[in-house]
């Protein structure tokens, strides 16, 4: 799945917290919306609970942590969105801040444009606020409708062709 090779060295969180901001969580020890600041969230500072964190954000790395791409000009607080993976893991989907709608895909596009080249089948979704654009091959889009929605792990959010910017 990566574009790039990935980075040797770990990286940390620092002073981003944009996962907690925009992606929705619901599970028995978190319920929180998307695009609304987590509760436990403190502003480039952290999670005032890390130690005891719930187990979904233990276990989340957005793919800037994993390595995959950029350096910190590329953080997510940086280009206002967190990049994962397809629940699938094989693409990818851009969670925008919905504040800066553009700005990630912007920072994001020469990376989009490489991967997007890899092969006809790779594909990335950019979702800010209630929207959602593809960015792939025609083919790959048509394969994919009425399945988009299990892939970003989402519902109810309105599905926007776009095909290379």
């Amino acid at each position: 799945m990566t574009a790039f090779a990935i980075n040797e060295k770990p990286r940390e969180c620092g002073e981003c917290t944009l996962c907690c901001k925009v992606l929705g969580i619901k599970t028995d020890e978190l319920q929180k919306a998307k695009d609304t600041w987590c509760d436990f969230a403190q502003k480039k500072c952290g999670c005032s609970i890390y130690h005891a964190r719930p187990t979904v954000c233990r276990e989340f790395e957005c793919l800037w942590l994993r390595g995959q791409f950029g350096g910190i000009e590329l953080r997510p607080d940086k280009i206002h969105g967190v990049v994962t993976p397809t629940t699938d893991g094989s693409n990818w989907v851009i969670h925008e801040d919905h504040g800066y709608p553009g700005h990630a895909r912007q920072a994001l596009m020469p990376i989009i444009k490489a991967w997007l080249a890899q092969k006809q089948s790779n594909y990335v979704i950019v979702v800010t606020g209630t929207k959602r654009s593809y960015l792939g091959h025609p083919d790959t889009f048509a394969k994919l409708q009425g399945t988009v929605d299990e892939l970003t792990g989402m519902r109810d959010v309105k599905v926007v062709r776009t095909i290379g910017e």
